[in-house]
Order: C-alpha cells, then sequence, then structure tokens
C-alpha cells in the first residue's frame, strides 16, 4: 500500500505525489467558495445574503439564553423555571425556550462572573473566546493531518493558512459568530479527542468527548464508539476513568435540574423549518416532497447509521496506527453528521463540527482509495464527489430559499465515507474466504 500512496520511493516526494491533483482542487474549491460567499453577500441590494440576521436584532441573539442560564446558576435559581425579570433576554423571552443541558451553562459561567449583567461586554468576551478557538482548531487540525499523512509532514505547514481560512470564513461559522453559538468549541473537543487517542492518552480523550456531548448532545453518538474503541487491555481504565470524571465534573453537581432540562427537549424537537438554512435529513425529504418528509428522514438517518457503523468497524479492525486513525477521522465525521440530519433543525453554523472532517476525507482521498482496496483510477471519480460535498457545506446557499444545499452535503459526506468503508469491508471479507478456501483445496 505503501507504494500506491507514496510513489516508488525514487525521492523525497511532493505534496501533490501524495495527497493527488483532486486533494488539490478540493482545496481550491473550498478556498473559493468561501471567498465567493463572503464578497457575494454585498452584492446588490444592500444587505446580508447568507447570515439570515434580520431575524432578530442586534447580534449575539443566540447568546442571550445560556448567558442568562450561566446567570442563573450564580443566583442559585432554576436556570429553566424563574420569575426573575434579570434574566430575560432583550427580545423578552424566557429561558424555557430552548432544551440547552445545564452543562451548556458552565461554558458562560467565568463570563456570568466577571461581566454580570453587562449583557454586551459578556457577548465580547465569548466572541474573542470563538475567535481563539479557531485558531486552535485549525492548529489542532494541521497536527492531526501531519499524522494522516507523515510523508510529507514539514510541507503540511503550508496547509496551515488554508485550515484558518476555510474554517474562520465560512458563511456557518460566521453566523456562528454573530449569533454567539457555542458549537465552535464543541468541534473543537471532538477532534481534540481524536487527537489525544491517537496518542493513546484514552483518560484525556473520553474525558472531552464526554465533555463535548454534555454541551449541547451533537455528539451522543460518537461518544459510546469512540469509547468502545479505547476499551482494550492496556487502556480501559483510562478510558472509563476519563468519561466519568466528566460526567462527575459537568454534570453531577447540575443533576437537580436535568428533569427540566428535559422537558424541553420535546420543545426543540418540535423545530422544523423547511428554509435553506435548515441542513436536517428531514428537510431535505421535505424538499423532495413533503408527503415524503417523515419516510425520507428515516431512510437517510438509517444510511448515514450504516455508514457510521461501517466506519467504526473499519477503525476497530485497523492495526496500522494511521491506517486506524484515518478510518476514525471518518467515523467521527459520520457520527457527528448523522445526529445534525437526524435534528429537525440543524443551522448553518452546526456544520462546523463537521469541517474538519471534510478536509481531511479531501485531503487524505488517495489513502482511502488505497485501503478501500479500489483501482486508483476511482479518484477520477471520488475527488469530484468530494469536492462537490465540500461546495455544499460551505456554500450554504445554492440560491433558494427553501432548498437545503447543506442536508446534501451532510448526507454526501456521510454516503463517501460509508462507501469506502463498505467497500474496504468487502476486500477483508473476499480475502478472509480466500485464506480459508486454499487450506480446504491443498487437502483434498
Amino acid at each position: 500500500m505503501s507504494q500506491r500512496l507514496y510513489g516508488d520511493g525514487g525521492g523525497e516526494p511532493r505534496i501533490l505525489d501524495v495527497i493527488g491533483p483532486w486533494a488539490a482542487v478540493a482545496m481550491a474549491v473550498f478556498s473559493l467558495t468561501v471567498l465567493y460567499t463572503d464578497l457575494s453577500r454585498f452584492a446588490g441590494p444592500i444587505g446580508e445574503a447568507y447570515l439570515a440576521s434580520g431575524v432578530l436584532q442586534p447580534g449575539g441573539a443566540d447568546f442571550a439564553y445560556p448567558y442568562s442560564g450561566a446567570r442563573a446558576l450564580v443566583m442559585h435559581v432554576n436556570p429553566y423555571h424563574n420569575d426573575v425579570p434579570e434574566l430575560r433576554d432583550p427580545y423578552g423571552r424566557d429561558m424555557s425556550g430552548l432544551g440547552y443541558p445545564p452543562s451548556h451553562f458552565l461554558l458562560y459561567l467565568p463570563i456570568a462572573l466577571v461581566a454580570k449583567s453587562d449583557r454586551l461586554m459578556a457577548s465580547r468576551i465569548w466572541f474573542h473566546c470563538n475567535l481563539a478557538w479557531l485558531v486552535v482548531l485549525s492548529f489542532l487540525s494541521w497536527r492531526l493531518l501531519r499524522r494522516l499523512v507523515p510523508a510529507v509532514a514539514d510541507s503540511l505547514w503550508l496547509l496551515l493558512p488554508f485550515l484558518l481560512f476555510v474554517f474562520a470564513l465560512g458563511s456557518g461559522t460566521l453566523l456562528l459568530l454573530e449569533r454567539g453559538q457555542s458549537d465552535l468549541f464543541t468541534s473543537l473537543l471532538c477532534w481534540s479527542a481524536v487527537l489525544a487517542s491517537s496518542r493513546r492518552r484514552w483518560f484525556l480523550a473520553t474525558f472531552l468527548a464526554t465533555w463535548a456531548t454534555l454541551i449541547k448532545g451533537y455528539p451522543v453518538l460518537f461518544l459510546p464508539g469512540f469509547g468502545l474503541l479505547g476499551l482494550t487491555r492496556s487502556h480501559w481504565k483510562g478510558t472509563v476513568l476519563g468519561g466519568c470524571t466528566a460526567a462527575l465534573i459537568f454534570l453531577a453537581p447540575l443533576a437537580r435540574y436535568v428533569p427540566g432540562a428535559l422537558a424541553m427537549v420535546s420543545n426543540r424537537s418540535a423545530m422544523f423549518w423547511p428554509v435553506w438554512y435548515n441542513h436536517s435529513f428531514k428537510n431535505l425529504a421535505y424538499a423532495l416532497s413533503p408527503a415524503w418528509a417523515p419516510s425520507g428522514h428515516k431512510l437517510f438517518t438509517g444510511l448515514a447509521l450504516v455508514a457510521t457503523a461501517s466506519c467504526w468497524i473499519r477503525a476497530r479492525r485497523a492495526q496500522d496506527a494511521t491506517d486506524r486513525l484515518a478510518w476514525l477521522t471518518l467515523y467521527t465525521t459520520c457520527s457527528l453528521a448523522t445526529i445534525l440530519g437526524y435534528s429537525s433543525l440543524s443551522c448553518p453554523y452546526n456544520t462546523i463540527i463537521v469541517l474538519p472532517g471534510a478536509v481531511f476525507l479531501a485531503l487524505n482521498q488517495r489513502r482511502f482509495v488505497a485501503l478501500a482496496g479500489i483501482p486508483q483510477r476511482f479518484e477520477w471519480v471520488l475527488g469530484p464527489m468530494i469536492a462537490f460535498v465540500g461546495f455544499l457545506l460551505f456554500i450554504e446557499k445554492l440560491g433558494s430559499d427553501t432548498f437545503p444545499g447543506g442536508a446534501v452535503g451532510l448526507l454526501g459526506i456521510v454516503t463517501i465515507s460509508g462507501f469506502l468503508a463498505i467497500a474496504q469491508l468487502g476486500v477483508a471479507f473476499s480475502q478472509a474466504r480466500a485464506a480459508v478456501s486454499i487450506p480446504a483445496s491443498g487437502s483434498t
């Protein structure tokens, strides 16, 4: 396999020799899409074309919910049910509007202790925290790429500006910054967990993965499979202890508020908007046919679950450490994308948790073609598909006010990942059958 990936060893490989031409095309598509989206929103008529920020003014509207929850914890009152006028946001809503877990409010607790009732100061602190996390997520993604493509580790320094560019200036990230959302921190925790596991630091890995799950619940499918990968003879104690420690720190002290949070889950699950910025599978099915929405939702979710399970099996069975990490990145991407698609309302800012996975798939596609045991010329089919899926995730809006291009992007990335994993499983099955048949034929 190494010859297929890195050539015949005639010299120091160039980055293009390793990642392939279609990876370079994907990088160009991602970058140009982000740049065009940023610039085109200033075209006439004057106004914001992509962020849909006219719904609530001023900015930071989504920040008001968890910040009021954090202030409620400081004041020792129930964040879900209280009559404290101070805890109402600038739009007159109360905290029962959205079902955020109580552990989500802990993220904002340090800011609440400093800014107190000064919401403008608090939102600006949160904004700059998100900027810092963008830099860290970009650097972390570069570190993961160094492990995935070790032959050109030094050359990958060239990718660091690219990562920061596409993560920071994507329209979903801009919406996240404008609304004051927390999904960037969730993304940072999930991919930090993947990097920690690659270094066999399973206590830290499951601690981070559990913490990420307790913030909003989007990694709820990622966490159990990820934890199972750490339950080996030498690492199971650290794996279990890491998850339990995170639960004790971020959930146990607020356990009395969990029933109130669970009561609000139905509110969130009932929030279905058939608009372009709803990236859910249900909305995609609705856009194709409103009558088919329930069945299509189940079908797309089922396909995503099969893809997720296939990638997990490949990560579990991989013998080489780099191959294991490659499949783990696909499992992480699929598991997170599946929950985003399953949700009745999935917004553009949520996609930041899967965008690193889209980049890893694009830049590591030559390795996956080799691992799947399919002809290398298949790159000329896979490459355009990956570039197009990335385009859909970064462009956000395709010109229609109803068709969810981002939902197609989420379904596309799990479909491609699932195909690669299932193709590799087919190769492994064929090899196993051949190994069994050889002794049988020799004995006759």
